[in-house]
């Protein structure tokens, strides 16, 4: 990895915007959604069950996401928001530090790389700040690396098949919170493929992974959340438009 001055200026501004960050967004108040999440996801802790005692239109995984911060703010003095709020700063600071990384291992030139960055830091930090720790953030935050890797393409860094196979696992976290964000990598590697005339690309390691964790993550719905698909989304698609609307349309 080249640890050149873009490296480390980059390493300097992800230390600076992250500690403004616990300075700040633990003080605000957290949006309805994330608020909503919080509070249902204490009472799932606590022993009601989900799609019977606590009525959610969307599948269990935003559950599993805000979990660690509800039990977070019940080890530590703070409360649930404040735990959210340190919860989501540190996912998007792996992810930049990873990030970081990756790029250092590209064929970008140094001020490619810093522009980039910047950009990266602004999605995460600062472009969400009405909407922090949403889970269009919590997507952006786990999936920016394997996007990275997937728009650069050949300029991109050299992964060993453990770490694409983790990048796919961290990408599929995120675009699994809503059916539709597949379609950001679903165009780029379309176009990339439409482009090259390389269909086997479809078939990359990474792209398979995230393939198998959706499959997963639609087996345990049937076998976990049964009540999900019982219980929810009959009645959801007479009232949530979501739910009833064509494809293209959503």
């Amino acid at each position: 990895m080249r640890a050149d001055a873009s490296t480390r200026l980059q390493w300097f501004a992800l230390a600076i915007i992250v500690l403004a960050a616990l300075l700040a967004y633990p003080r605000f108040a957290l949006t309805h959604d994330a608020s909503w999440y919080l509070v249902a996801t204490g009472m799932w802790l606590d022993g009601a069950q989900l799609y019977r005692d606590i009525v959610e239109i969307n599948p269990p995984l935003s559950f599993y996401l805000t979990a660690p911060a509800v039990l977070l703010s019940r080890i530590l003095p703070l409360t649930a928001s404040q735990a959210y709020a340190a919860y989501c700063i540190v996912i998007g600071a792996l992810s930049a530090a990873w990030i970081i990384r990756l790029l250092a291992r590209s064929a970008l030139a140094g001020a490619q790389r810093t522009i980039l960055f910047a950009a990266v830091l602004a999605t995460f930090f600062v472009l969400p700040i009405a909407e922090f720790g949403q889970r269009e953030h919590l997507m952006l935050m786990l999936a920016m690396p394997y996007l990275l890797v997937l728009a650069l393409g050949d300029q991109g860094p050299r992964c060993t098949p453990a770490e694409r196979i983790a990048i796919a696992l961290a990408a599929a976290l995120g675009l699994m919170l809503k059916p539709y964000f597949l379609l950001v990598p679903a165009g780029i590697i379309l176009a990339r493929v439409a482009r090259d005339r390389q269909w086997q690309r479809l078939f990359d390691l990474p792209n398979l992974v995230i393939g198998i964790a959706l499959l997963s993550y639609v087996g345990l719905i049937v076998l976990v959340h049964p009540a999900y698909l019982s219980e929810i989304v009959p009645p959801a698609r007479l009232v949530y438009a979501a739910y009833d609307g064509h494809p293209l349309a959503l």
